[in-house]
């Protein structure tokens, strides 16, 4: 460890709760708002939009692996290991994340409009979002030696986490709806505009992210060995089977996430379709 650097510290911690706030201003958004915006404004059938959504989930478990092993591999940059990735990738998941929301593909012919869906979202998702979440993840073993200081970071980042849920739950839906005649009705370029402001403020967060956080650990970079995704979740789920408690563990987490991204899924369907209310959404 550098003994020049600055000791740990708040400044580090909220540098890091930017990342994940930065992260989930285009992951929240989509998750709540970006089936709704196929459904209602694009006009994509429900069951198209869940096939894409399950199959981007394939190839994540690709990407995700992938992407992990070439973090341990590649010799690290002057800034580190894993901060060199927010700086390499925050502007182009924050240019796929606004070309999710674009408005004016609603005009455009249907097998168009699959393609561009099709595209977007598994570029934003399993190639952008994965090349700056897994670094940012894996960053936070290296900005302390201390446990304690570690432990710090992951409450700082469910705090951000936390702040853009409730932000996303808040604003959008009082921005994209507009009464009309008694009744909800989504203005389409405000998803555009909302969009477009988020990816921004993203940016800005990324940048004060990789700015006032420090590695202060040096990784050793392993040793590349040529196998392939297959054998690397293969080894993944063998490990799983000889660790019963890691894997209720894990099982638990994600009927946890899905449960949370269900309900923010449906919400926007339930209090406008149902009971006609984007407050309830608030």
């Amino acid at each position: 460890m550098n003994t020049e650097q600055r000791p740990f510290g708040f400044k580090d911690k909220i540098a890091y709760m930017c990342g994940d706030i930065a992260n989930d201003l285009t992951f929240i958004m989509s998750a709540f708002f970006l089936m709704l915006f196929y459904t209602n404004v694009l006009e994509i059938p429900g069951y198209i939009v869940g096939i894409l959504f399950l199959c981007s989930r394939f190839i994540d478990a690709f990407t995700d692996i992938g992407m992990g092993k070439l973090i341990d591999t590649m010799t690290p940059a002057k800034d580190g290991r894993f901060r060199c990735w927010i700086r390499r990738i925050a502007p182009f998941v924050c240019i796929s994340g606004f070309l999710l929301f674009l408005h004016v593909v609603k005009d455009f012919p249907y097998e168009f409009k699959l393609v561009y869906i099709t595209v977007t979202y598994i570029i934003w998702g399993s190639f952008f979002y994965t090349a700056i979440n897994i670094p940012y993840g894996s960053m936070a073993a290296v900005i302390s030696h201390k446990p304690e200081e570690r432990a710090s970071l992951s409450v700082f980042r469910s705090v951000g986490a936390n702040i853009a849920v409730m932000f996303i739950s808040f604003f959008v839906p009082l921005v994209v709806y507009q009464n009309i005649d008694g009744k909800q009705i989504i203005i389409p370029e405000r998803f555009t505009i909302v969009a477009g402001v988020f990816v921004i403020v993203a940016f800005v967060l990324y940048r004060i992210c990789y700015k006032y956080t420090i590695e202060r650990i040096q990784i050793p970079t392993k040793e590349h060995k040529r196998e392939n995704c297959l054998s690397d979740i293969k080894d993944i789920f063998s490990s799983l089977s000889c660790n019963k408690a890691l894997m209720i563990l894990i099982i638990a987490a994600i009927i946890l996430l899905l449960a949370n991204l269900l309900i923010g899924t449906m919400n926007p369907y339930l209090y406008i379709d149902y009971f006609n209310s984007k407050l309830g959404l608030s």
